[in-house]
């Protein structure tokens, strides 16, 4: 790819910002392209200013990313703890950014929606991949704590990677397991335990969220609004451990049948007490786990069809959000009512 002029795009150090691929509430990720190899990086951006960076987060996120090397998480290449993002109009300030490596058809869950859910198969070749992935990653010791279908990021084939590291931590040192109490997470994935701001264990809270995922896979939406059985019908369902009524429930809700095995692993791993969720291993040797999957071929021949439409979807909401920008700063425009000071003549 050619390099951009220098004019027309914003500058980090060695890199060329092209398009935003993603937004979250701590930063946000653009592709980039290095002027010194003419390659594709991912770059995570915190603005120093804001009242939401955490020194101490990014750190800890560029620790846990230094530590992991899999060829199912995207590779970490550098950070920077304070650099200079310079503006297209020449304005500068003060970011500290992470370089990955850039993942280019985007993530599962805009697939999930315009598949309008995934068969079994598919949901479990990725299924596969995902908890594959995170046992390795909780075997250094280290619990990923924000897994969702939108940190699911899918390779030129298709194939499936685990990102998004930055609300993850250690969880367990040579002592043992620490107890985590921070209540991170994303709302409808994270653990009952999160929101009941109990300790936790950082290893299960990430199959509770891996059951959301793998539910999400196939129903094209969550299975859970809020843990709370007041509010939310399925969770009181779990809560009482009557899965019939709650299987009864979604497939009423969402007009679709899941196969046995199926409901079987997600009782276990939406399970509301953390020691009753299965461990990885458990998870691996379970029936459902170990039905049919797609080689790389299918899969890329089955979600390349989806991929138009999910193009359109990110088009529509980067106009969405253009438009969104533009009446912000139409708003904060000062309104000049046209009085000179001059006082007529009588």
């Amino acid at each position: 790819m050619q390099i951009p002029n220098n004019n027309q795009y914003a500058t980090l150090n060695h890199y060329h910002l092209l398009n935003t691929i993603g937004r979250g509430g701590f930063a946000k990720a653009k592709r980039a392209i290095c002027t010194n190899s003419n390659m594709t990086f991912a770059i995570k951006i915190f603005k120093k200013s804001q009242l939401s960076f955490n020194k101490k987060a990014f750190l800890k996120e560029v620790d846990c990313l230094s530590l992991i090397q899999h060829k199912n998480v995207p590779a970490f290449i550098e950070s920077y703890e304070s650099v200079q993002y310079i503006k297209r109009n020449g304005q500068s300030y003060e970011v500290a950014a992470i370089v990955m490596e850039y993942i280019p058809n985007g993530d599962l869950f805009n697939y999930i929606v315009a598949g309008e859910g995934l068969s079994e198969a598919i949901a479990r070749t990725y299924f596969r991949t995902l908890i594959e992935t995170l046992g390795d990653v909780h075997n250094q010791g280290i619990a990923h704590r924000d897994i969702k279908a939108e940190n699911l990021l899918l390779d030129g084939s298709f194939n499936v990677k685990l990102g998004d590291f930055g609300l993850s931590t250690k969880f367990r040192d040579e002592n043992g397991i620490i107890p985590l109490t921070e209540q991170y997470g994303t709302e409808g994935f994270q653990a009952p335990e999160i929101l009941q701001k109990k300790p936790y264990d950082g290893s299960k809270v990430d199959i509770f969220s891996c059951g959301i995922v793998l539910f999400t896979l196939v129903a094209c939406c969550k299975p859970l609004m809020q843990a709370n059985p007041r509010f939310d019908r399925a969770y009181s369902y779990l809560a009482e451990k009557n899965y019939d009524a709650f299987w009864r429930y979604c497939e009423k809700r969402m007009k679709k049948e899941f196969s046995n095995e199926f409901k079987d692993l997600l009782n276990s791993m939406l399970a509301l007490a953390p020691e009753e969720r299965p461990t990885i291993q458990q998870i691996k040797d379970h029936s459902w786990y170990n039905g049919p999957v797609l080689d790389s071929e299918d899969l890329k021949k089955t979600l390349s069809p989806l991929k138009e439409k999910v193009d359109v979807r990110i088009e529509e909401e980067r106009r969405r959000e253009k438009e969104e920008a533009a009446a912000r700063a139409q708003q904060k425009r000062p309104i000049f009512l046209g009085f000179t000071g001059i006082q007529p003549k009588k």
